[in-house]
């Protein structure tokens, strides 16, 4: 029997993607030329699939890239003229400030993962970047808060990794002018490629900008008018994407779902751990919970002689604390399995 994960990423994978890679390598997708019209036609598909299952508004441009990584770094270098402001809650948001430093200056905000902190108007830089869900603590960005943060700042811009909620979560998509993620996680993906999507104000301004880099955002979206990515893409994630895009239901569901869901563990979970984010600021699709580190290696243990992986703690965290993905791919009975587990070992293993 395979293992049962609920580590964050790379996470567990839709279970019809065997089925669909399968049907893509029976047609011949893995070899068509990333130039000509078959290819095209996929991107074409892709674009209206974020439209009508992700919500994706009208005007929006949808580039691929190779990953969030790749995402930090190209907006650090194309964006980041009049230097970036980086809101730090954890590990990833933390990582993306010290690969944008290299391109600018940049500066950190590091704040309390019970309060968000206040809106400055006398914030001077020109590049604003969250992480939409730190997967490394559970913390998550309120709508209002964007909210807000784009009255008083109506022309910054704002960008936002957003690998931890794209393809799980509906995403305030006029909030912010650029949001990227990674397949791995929401999306039910296996890792390797990364989508990004650019607010039409923005679009104006990279209209503007030197091509001086296979990856530049001019470049992206000087070839997106043509339905072309900018290097050869991976051909077996642009179908198996098509294909979770064309199986699942529209973002609306996925959201009632994983917040009914989120609210489940929650009630739960919260009977023998301490969470380590608020309800309020915690994550729908991420959930971490505390204990003693000597209690929770036994509990790994004892998880794991049931074949189910508990997801690792990270950063600062790392020893006291466990993740749990809530992320759409992932059945139910899985959870029920855990919980099952769980009760054990709290009720009468020790």
């Amino acid at each position: 029997m395979a293992w049962i994960s609920f580590h964050p990423g790379p996470s567990y994978l839709h279970a019809f993607l065997k089925e669909a890679w399968l049907k893509g390598w029976d047609k011949g997708l893995y070899y068509i030329p990333h130039r000509g019209a078959a290819f095209h036609e996929l991107y074409k598909k892709l674009y209206r699939l974020f439209q009508r299952k992700l919500g994706l508004p009208k005007g929006f441009a949808l580039y691929f890239i190779s990953s969030a990584t790749e995402g930090w770094h190209i907006v650090a270098r194309d964006l980041g003229a009049e230097g970036s402001l980086h809101w730090n809650v954890g590990s990833f948001s933390k990582r993306w400030y010290t690969y944008a430093r290299q391109w600018h200056e940049a500066t950190l905000l590091p704040f309390s993962l019970k309060q968000l902190p206040a809106i400055d108007p006398k914030w001077e830089q020109g590049l604003f970047c969250l992480v939409y869900v730190e997967t490394s603590t559970g913390f998550s960005i309120p709508v209002s808060y964007l909210v807000e943060l784009r009255r008083r700042f109506p022309k910054r811009w704002i960008a936002i990794d957003a690998t931890s909620a794209l393809g799980g979560i509906q995403l305030p998509w006029h909030l912010a002018d650029i949001w990227f993620a990674s397949v791995q996680k929401c999306l039910g993906l296996p890792p390797g490629m990364a989508v990004m999507v650019v607010h039409p104000r923005l679009i104006k301004f990279i209209e503007k900008l030197p091509e001086q880099h296979y990856n530049s955002l001019s470049r992206l979206h000087k070839n997106f008018l043509r339905w072309e990515p900018t290097h050869t893409p991976p051909l077996m994630h642009y179908f198996l994407l098509y294909s979770v895009l064309m199986r699942i239901p529209g973002i609306k569901v996925f959201h009632r779902r994983l917040l009914y869901r989120k609210r489940w563990l929650w009630g739960y979970l919260s009977r023998y751990c301490e969470p380590l984010v608020p309800y309020k600021l915690h994550a729908i699709t991420v959930q971490v919970w505390q204990m003693e580190a000597e209690r929770l290696r036994a509990l790994r243990g004892f998880c794991k002689r049931h074949q189910l992986f508990l997801g690792l703690g990270h950063g600062a965290f790392s020893r006291d604390t466990f993740r749990i993905a809530n992320f759409p791919a992932i059945p139910w009975w899985h959870y029920k399995k855990l919980l099952r587990c769980m009760d054990a070992f709290f009720n009468f293993a020790v």
